[in-house]
């Protein structure tokens, strides 16, 4: 006592009712005036909350009017609370007859029915009416639940069901879910009751108001009424201890109660007897209820074990254990509490678990993992809280301005009930006395009050006795209330789970529901994730909140912190992402990572997690960090591999080959080869950081930033060597930061980022035009070509698109950009080559390491595959740039997703997992509010420049879909002749890769004026093959020199006529043919437009096979000389000898079988460099004496000659050790029977034949290949 007055100390609002003296001191009766001199809590010259009642006038706020709304005008004003003058218990007053639970008693302890439990199994027609007389229909929107994704995880999922079944749930359940007017089960019904029956244990995750409780209810029931229960142990005397058979824990009094109301329904006429018992409750008539007989117990962690302990209840029995609303009991503190009760008491380890909870954090799945045995994770898409059923609504109010609102708002209000919500029970108190007082009947419910009078406040306010309630957050989870259809947050909650959990009162079940939010700058640490929320449900987002999201302030304080960057599900199955680490506990200011502020968000300057703290952690996170790590992953093993092709094919021995098909030139394949190499170690540097960050952070990480605070005084240090060789590049990246960094003029953040962005899409789409426009006259693909052209449209058509769908909302507009961006990138740079280089080597046959022999002699097949390769491979200059142009494109969109999903530099003490989403500047040395000024927004009329720029892409796009549709139209039109069609652009003919000309089919004869009929029409850029077959007399037109990218000439079974030098192949006319094949072809020698000076360099293979060929002309060394030749095949010809010029062409592999050759000359293998020579079937009696490298050779076919004796040089090549494999074969030749031949000789040439008697040439593919 000082100076004669008491000291005033705070009395809350139900407390004062208690106080003897109610005077002006501050106390009052119960129902006295609020309002004394000191006004306690809310006395207006105490200051504090008292403060914001002052008259509004006078401090500039809104004028408080006198409600106008009808609905209120019955009440008026007063000082006494709504609710609370009614003592009877209101909530679950009558709950201790329990109907009829338990029957009669024959002796002490509960009677059991027939079915072993110790609910009554009679129909109660006053009871009935009690439970189900105002069972309701679902809601207006419940068959939006139909769309609501779910997913799965674990062994042996059970099919879901669609209807509420016998089979499944027993005609006891059906007949009560008909009572309730339950028509079909919800989305996490429908999974978790086949779940269930089939004796599974379950971790069900799903959004407030999807129908949870009956979820684990349903199945529990009807397992129980399957099986009977489990008899307790005999006792010798007359004990009341309980075994129940079913477990419900629950965080909150109420939740519990409301489960056990919902079970009352459902146990109905089953036998089966649910009790429930909570802390705050007389335990008396709690132990009453349980000396009845329980078998379905509904309990709270807290009282459960203290009736253990007392020896009341015993797990023994407990075939059913669930945990619902799961992290919020562990948020409580309640963990070693639920340990104890599964691990330390007698409660079975035979038994099914379930735990449900709109969240499933992985503190709480590893928690869960102790708990269930080869459980299903369900996960259920969001709906009630999230989904547009909710009308979100989100006003800028300052703090001292939130009542006169909140007022103003009450009297639009005309029907419905009210749920408020507000941070501090103090706050709980002086809002609910504040409405009493404005003539609006409101109750309120918070921790310091009993239970019976939470129960009352609730009772009221389900009645409509009192139409508003002003809680705290232990109303925002589990309670199932009829009839709220608006939410309103006067004081926003520290992270998006608790606001989600809040506004999922209203909107249940498919009712449409209305959630109001009143934000000032002290909510920033929220704002990015409930604008992400906003977006993600299709409502209408503020501009001041846009500001406020670019400007700063990742949001998600509190626990978790956040939502982890809208995922459609509440949480993802650790087991499918598991890497390590731990969550530290939460610090000051809210938030996983420590420090002041930690968490995403936690202190008021909310940033990129916070002023000092680490982020949160999400399950959604780590598979961002995946995603990108995987990306570049990919990317390094496509450029990886796609260079090593070029490194492979640019070797001079290997270029050999591969110049036969793609004749690309050398220089080409080496800068290809650098190129890709340059851009894997860029992904390899980029995952290197990635990695390094990870490990060296203890979380899962993209980059480090430096976080700069005006705290701690900067501390010099000397300089260490290393720190000041590596300045340069911290400078440099200092400068390319400010430049291109994420907060940079061109950033993400940037105010130039769309100008940066429309010139990258400029590069990328003129690269996927040449793209495009090359593949279609390259590629005869249908889905590469549309894929091709969908990624230009896509790129064209996003950000007109984008901006006529976001006009306001930048940071979901960009964000959009950059993802399909990311996606576009993706598949040109990788999904085509990809796809590409699957469909060239899906014919490799790896055990041979070779293609199939009669596929080469498939011109469908080989034009095909030289298409393939020429596409994967560099081959000018053009190709080259758009090619770096992709790879690098790709690259750059991976590090922006990056940096919109990015982390920060953690505290020593955070080991939360996951990156952050969004796009967010970085944090600076001051920290200023969003202002019009500092951050401009986007008004609705875009200025012509831009209106310019996306008539430019539109225009562009539409020019190409016209284009490639008329591509599409004249490949449907070809000619049957065409056994590749292509799909070229720009063309008004038929775009054809392959031809051929059957002459017995066009009843042609097949001279020159009717070949040249045939051809004129075809595409000049795409004909690379033409096949001539059955034809009587075939003469060259000169038409064939126009197609310069010809490749490739096959005759079979045709008699060749004239082909002379008006239609000769030329190096200036046909540089890119390869192959001349003639195969059953009648000529008297070799065509005059083959002997020139002239001749392709690119003609590197000729074979004759089955011709009436005798001579070959001395002068094939003159004009064949400078051609690197691979292959020349003269086989089952007429050929007695070759001229000495033959034997000095550069030839890789020579075939002379079947021919009439018996001698060669001496000199003829002096100068050759072979790598394949086969004479079989020739009557050859001697070889020559020396072979100029034998160090090339690999295969040597000598069968079926008139060989006697070998040549030295055999020998010496067989017995030498150069590397490779060595063939050779002299089966069938007199040599073989000669006994001067070595026993390893003869075992080695005799015994084994090598298949290539008859030639290389498969003539039975060749004949189905050209029928007649």
């Amino acid at each position: 006592m000082e100076g004669g007055k008491m000291n005033s100390t705070y009395v809350p609002p139900h407390m004062r009712n208690r106080m003897s003296d109610g005077g002006s001191e501050g106390g009052r009766g119960f129902d006295g005036d609020r309002r004394g001199d000191r006004g306690g809590y809310g006395g207006r010259e105490r200051g504090g909350y008292g403060d914001r009642r002052s008259d509004s006038r006078e401090r500039g706020g809104y004028e408080r009017p006198a409600p106008q709304n009808s609905r209120w005008s019955a009440f008026e004003p007063s000082s006494s609370r709504g609710g609370y003058g009614d003592r009877r218990g209101g909530y679950g007053g009558d709950r201790g007859e329990r109907g009829g639970y338990g029957g009669e008693r024959g002796g002490y302890g509960p009677r059991r029915n027939e079915l072993g439990y110790h609910g009554d199994l009679r129909r109660n027609e006053r009871l009935e009416h009690e439970l189900f007389a105002n069972a309701k229909s679902s809601g207006i929107n419940f068959d939006k639940y139909d769309d609501i994704p779910v997913e799965t995880s674990g062994e042996n999922v059970p099919d879901p069901v669609t209807t509420f079944s016998e089979e499944f749930l027993g005609p006891e359940v059906v007949r009560n879910l008909e009572l309730c007017k339950y028509d079909k089960p919800t989305p996490v019904q429908k999974y978790s009751i086949p779940i269930g029956v089939a004796g599974r244990d379950m971790m069900a995750c799903a959004q407030t108001g999807s129908g949870k409780t009956g979820g684990f209810l349903f199945p529990t029931l009807a397992a129980m009424l399957r099986a009977a229960p489990v008899e307790g142990p005999p006792t010798g005397g007359r004990s009341r201890k309980v075994y129940p058979t079913a477990l419900v824990l629950a965080p909150t009094r109420e939740l519990a109660s409301q489960i056990y109301d919902e079970a009352r329904k459902f146990c109905y006429c089953t036998g089966i007897a649910p009790v429930v018992i909570y802390g705050g409750a007389e335990v008396g008539r709690q132990l009453r209820d349980l000396e009845r007989g329980c078998d379905l117990l509904v309990a709270t962690p807290g009282r459960l074990v203290d009736l253990m302990e007392r020896g009341r209840i015993s797990l023994a029995g407990i075939r059913f254990l669930i945990l619902d609303e799961a992290d919020r009991m562990l948020d409580m503190g309640f963990e070693p509490q639920i340990r104890r009760i599964v691990e330390e008491e007698d409660m079975p380890r035979e038994r099914q678990t379930f735990m449900f909870s709109a969240t499933f954090p992985r503190e709480i799945q590893r928690l869960a993992s102790d708990f269930l045995q080869d459980y299903i994770f369900l996960t259920v898409g969001r709906v009630g809280s999230a989904s547009k059923d909710v009308k979100q609504q989100v006003e800028y109010v300052e703090q001292r301005d939130k009542e006169d609102y909140v007022i103003r708002f009450l009297n639009q209000v005309q029907d419905g009930l009210i749920l408020i919500f507000v941070e501090t029970k103090r706050g709980a108190d002086f809002l609910e006395d504040l409405l009493c007082r404005e003539g609006f009947p409101a109750a309120s419910i918070h921790g310091d009050r009993t239970q019976r009078e939470r129960e009352a406040a609730l009772h009221s306010f389900k009645s409509g006795r009192t139409p508003v309630l002003v809680a705290t957050d232990v109303a925002a989870r589990g309670l199932d209330i009829n009839g709220v259809t608006q939410v309103i947050n006067f004081d926003m909650p520290n992270n998006i789970d608790d606001y989600v959990h809040r506004i999922g009162r209203t909107g249940r079940v498919g009712n449409v529901g209305h959630a109001l939010s009143l934000m000032n700058e002290k909510n920033r640490n929220i704002a990015r994730e409930l604008y992400e929320l906003l977006v993600e449900n299709g409502h209408e987002c503020p501009r001041w909140l846009d500001e406020m999201v670019s400007m700063g302030g990742r949001g998600g304080g509190g626990r978790r912190g956040g939502r982890g960057g809208g995922s459609r599900f509440g949480a993802r199955d650790f087991r499918r992402d598991e890497r390590g680490g731990g969550g530290a506990p939460p610090s000051r200011g809210g938030g996983y990572g420590g420090g002041y502020g930690g968490g995403y968000g936690g202190g008021s300057s909310g940033g990129y997690g916070g002023s000092r703290g680490g982020g949160s952690r999400h399950d959604d996170n780590s598979a961002c960090w995946l995603v990108i790590l995987g990306l570049h992953v990919v990317c390094l093993l496509v450029a990886t591999l796609i260079g090593g092709l070029h490194a492979f094919t640019a070797i001079p021995e290997n270029y050999v080959y591969s110049k036969t098909s793609h004749q690309i030139p050398r220089h080409f394949l080496v800068l290809g080869a650098r190129a890709f190499a340059a851009i894997a170690l860029l992904h390899v540097l980029a995952i290197a950081r990635i990695l390094h960050n990870s490990f060296r952070y203890r979380q899962l990480c993209f980059r480090a930033e430096q976080v700069l605070t005006t705290t701690m005084p900067v501390q010099r240090r000397p300089r260490s060597l290393g720190l000041l060789l590596l300045s340069p590049l911290r400078w440099l990246n200092a400068r390319w930061e400010r430049v291109f960094g994420i907060d940079g003029l061109f950033g993400l953040n940037g105010p130039h980022f769309e100008a940066a962005f429309y010139v990258r899409k400029t590069t990328e789409i003129l690269s996927q035009t040449y793209q495009a426009y090359y593949l279609s006259v390259l590629l005869a693909n249908r889905f590469i070509n549309s894929l091709a052209v969908g990624v230009i449209l896509t790129a064209c058509f996003t950000a007109p698109i984008m901006r006529r769908a976001f006009p306001q909302n930048r940071v979901a507009r960009r964000y959009l950009w950059v993802v399909i961006d990311l996606l576009v990138d993706v598949s040109s740079s990788v999904v085509i080559p990809l796809y590409t280089l699957y469909s060239s080597m899906k014919d490799f046959n790896w055990t041979t390491n070779e293609f199939p022999t009669e596929l080469v002699y498939d011109k469908v097949w080989f034009a095909r595959q030289t298409a393939q390769g020429r596409f994967l491979l560099v081959w000018s200059t053009a190709d080259l740039v758009s090619t770096i142009v992709l790879q690098l494109s790709l690259l750059g969109s991976i590090l922006i997703a990056a940096r919109c999903l990015r982390r920060e530099q953690p505290s020593p003490s955070s080991s939360a997992l996951g990156p952050s989403l969004g796009a967010t500047r970085r944090r600076t040395r001051a920290f200023t509010a969003p202002t019009a000024d500092l951050i401009p927004v986007e008004i609705a009329r875009r200025s012509t420049l831009s209106a310019l720029k996306d008539v430019v892409f539109v225009s562009w796009g539409l020019v190409v879909l016209v284009v490639h549709g008329r591509a599409q139209f004249n490949a449907a039109n070809q000619l049957a002749r065409c056994k590749l069609v292509m799909h070229a652009w720009w063309t008004t003919g038929p775009a054809c890769s392959v031809v051929e000309i059957n002459c017995y089919r066009e009843r042609i004869v097949g001279d020159a004026a009717e070949i040249a009929q045939l051809l004129e029409p075809l595409d000049r850029r795409t004909l690379t093959t033409i096949m001539a077959a059955h034809c009587p007399l075939w003469s060259m037109p000169s038409v064939l020199q126009q197609f310069g990218q010809l490749q490739s000439l096959t005759f079979f079974n045709v008699t060749l006529g004239e082909w002379g030098a008006a239609a000769a192949v030329t190096q200036r006319r046909t540089p890119w043919l390869s192959h001349v094949f003639l195969a059953n072809v009648r000529l008297q020698a070799l065509p005059e437009a083959l002997l020139h000076a002239d001749v392709p360099r690119s003609l590197i293979n000729l074979e004759l096979a089955r011709t009436n060929l005798s001579v070959l002309p001395e002068s094939i060394g003159a004009f064949w000389h400078r051609n690197n030749w691979m292959r020349i095949n003269i086989e089952s010809s007429q050929l007695s000898a070759l001229p000495a010029a033959f034997w000095d062409l550069n030839v890789s592999r020579i075939s002379l079988t079947g021919n009439r050759i018996e001698q060669l000359p001496v000199e003829a293998f002096a100068r050759l460099s072979l790598q394949g020579l086969r004479l079989s079937r020739n009557p050859l009696r001697s070889l020559p004496p020396s072979l100029g490298n034998m160090a090339t050779l690999r295969r040597l076919s000598l069968e079926d000659t008139q060989l006697s004796t070998t040549t030295p040089w055999i020998e010496t090549w067989w017995r030498s050790k150069s590397p490779g494999r060595k063939l050779v074969s002299l089966r069938g030749s007199p040599v073989c029977s000669n006994d001067s031949l070595a026993v390893d000789l003869r075992d080695a040439f005799c015994t084994k034949a090598l298949g290539d008697a008859d030639g290389v040439v498969p003539w039975d593919a060749l004949e189905r290949l050209f029928p007649l």
